[in-house]
């Protein structure tokens, strides 16, 4: 017997997808590979999205498209090319049916900027389309062929401008597979979560979008904006040879470079000395953009001068944390290792202070890294002992306190509702724990996903009747009442057990998610209060 397929006719052409099997039960209709933009090659290398080309008959969407060009951390290897904006698109219901389209979840992947795509291995469909949602997930420019800045010669952030692109093909053909454009929420990981809060304060992403969900990720976390983007460039450039100090003849010559070799020294040979400390290390992310009349300004300000110049984007926001953030650093330096241990410990002013807001060379800069040191691992030098503090701290420096003072911001000016999770759940589905052999108790970076997306890489089943098959559940219907009504909880489930209660300047409620969840008041009250005068104390 063939394989059942269907047609979908977009604005380029007809699409023909395939009904394929449901992780979750059932089947699911799949369209992959979709291109939602030109091929961002030669010339057209570091330049703005250009609108798909029309095709002629019926396009197979059978097999997802490259993911852009890097090294991928996860699977120790390069993958990927130039020729990358592809999209996904999953449905349980064909024909669309006009009289009840379903809600749109469109998936921007993390990876810090560098890694990652919107490929099914890292972000299955399976349990959320079968809550009756319309998942879309897409590639965009990663690293360096994504967040290339030098001057008015590249802007920068085109990688986020691929994402407005996406965005765009959504508002115009998702209505053929079902799928309500008036009804689109955006949700990622990590720097996916980034890009989805720097959406709600972008210009040119306004009205593309009506709820989003930020998982692990702020604008404001330390390492989700370049610290000297032209001096990357410039350096990177010299790396190749090119002598010149003309913005426009250096871009043109590294759109000539291999996109391999581009990668590969991109990571080595770019990043400014002082970044080279950082514990989390990308050499290519977000930035402010220099206006060029004719192009299109995503993030004309930072982050923090767009909120505090009150841009943000009035839509139901949910956003969480897990308890243990940094324990995927172990991946990267298992500082359970005397060894390591003492090669950060004497390193702790480089390491900890790329991490901070502080000026360079301020006064109080000193002061600042005793007081960390003294408030976590109570002015003791890294070792076992003072590990748990130590993970603590690295988990509010690079996440937390972004997040935090993200949400604050938010709800001094919002009057859409507010939810915030921390997720401490350690169970079978922690797929980032799992993938990277982390044996220390505690929800990674990472780690909810495991129970929001199949995720393929890690070969996690668990019985319908496990504790960690509970939690996906409710993940998952909170996920998706979220995207129908801007409401995880919007009538008593007995799935569920508790109405979530939103975060307001009043009230800092946060949901618990454990093996039961739970309402609960002033998310790591301690330490959010030393970190909301930390700045005051020290910034000057």
């Amino acid at each position: 017997m063939g394989e059942e397929t269907a047609t979908v006719r977009v604005a380029e052409g007809l699409l023909r997808g395939r009904r394929v099997e449901s992780k979750a039960g059932g089947t699911l209709w799949s369209f992959q590979g979709i291109r939602y933009a030109r091929a961002p090659v030669g010339p057209l290398r570091f330049k703005d999205a250009q609108a798909p080309e029309s095709w002629e008959g019926v396009r197979d969407a059978f097999e997802e498209g490259d993911c852009c060009a890097q090294f991928n951390f996860m699977k120790n290897k390069f993958e990927g090319s130039d020729d990358c904006l592809f999209m996904n698109v999953y449905t349980r219901h064909l024909p669309a049916r006009k009289d009840k389209p379903l809600p749109v979840m469109v998936f921007i992947h993390g990876g810090g900027f560098e890694v990652g795509s919107g490929e099914k291995d890292y972000c299955g469909p399976d349990y959320l389309v079968a809550e009756d949602v319309i998942m879309v997930s897409f590639n965009y420019r990663v690293g360096v062929l994504g967040f290339l800045f030098l001057e008015e010669a590249s802007p920068g952030n085109v990688g986020l401008k691929d994402q407005v692109a996406a965005l765009r093909w959504v508002q115009k053909n998702i209505a053929a597979f079902g799928g309500d454009p008036g009804n689109v929420t955006l949700f990622g990981p990590s720097a996916g979560a980034v890009s989805v809060h720097l959406h709600t304060l972008s210009p040119m992403s306004k009205g593309l979008f009506h709820r989003v969900i930020a998982c692990s990720g702020a604008a404001l976390n330390p390492w989700a904006h370049q610290t000297e983007p032209a001096g990357t460039t410039r350096r990177l450039a010299r790396a190749f040879g090119c002598t010149s100090d003309d913005p426009h003849t250096i871009v043109e010559f590294l759109r000539g470079v291999d996109h391999k070799e581009l990668v590969r020294l991109s990571h080595t040979d770019a990043a400014p000395e002082k970044d080279k400390a950082r514990l989390l290390k990308f050499s290519f992310v977000p930035t402010p953009e220099r206006v060029v009349p004719g192009v299109e300004t995503f993030l004309p300000a930072s982050a923090e001068q767009l909120m505090k110049d009150g841009c943000h984007y009035d839509v139901p926001y949910m956003t969480g944390i897990t308890e243990k953030e940094a324990l995927m650093i172990l991946k990267f330096h298992d500082f359970r290792n005397e060894d390591v241990a003492r090669e950060l410990d004497a390193n702790w002013n480089a390491n900890i202070l790329t991490e901070l807001r502080l000026p360079t060379g301020g006064s109080k800069n000193a002061a600042a890294l005793d007081a960390l040191r003294k408030f976590y691992m109570d002015g003791k030098p890294l070792s076992n002992d003072t590990i748990d503090g130590y993970i603590d701290m690295l988990s509010d420096l690079t996440f937390g306190e972004g997040i935090m003072n993200a949400i604050r911001n938010i709800v001094k000016k919002s009057t859409a509702p507010v939810f915030l999770y921390v997720f401490s759940v350690d169970d079978q589905l922690n797929a980032i724990k799992a993938f990277m052999n982390i044996d220390m108790p505690g929800a990674s970076h990472g780690d909810d996903l495991g129970y929001i997306l199949h995720i393929g890489f890690v070969p996690l089943d668990v019985p319908e009747d496990s504790s960690a098959a509970r939690t996906r559940r409710r993940m998952v219907r909170m996920l998706t009442n979220f995207a129908k009504t801007g409401d995880p909880t919007p009538e008593d489930d007995p799935l569920i057990g508790v109405r979530w209660k939103p975060y307001t300047k009043d009230e800092k409620n946060f949901l618990s998610i454990e093996n039961q969840l739970q309402n609960r008041t002033d998310p790591f009250a301690d330490r959010a209060a030393f970190w909301e005068t930390f700045y005051e104390k020290y910034g000057s």
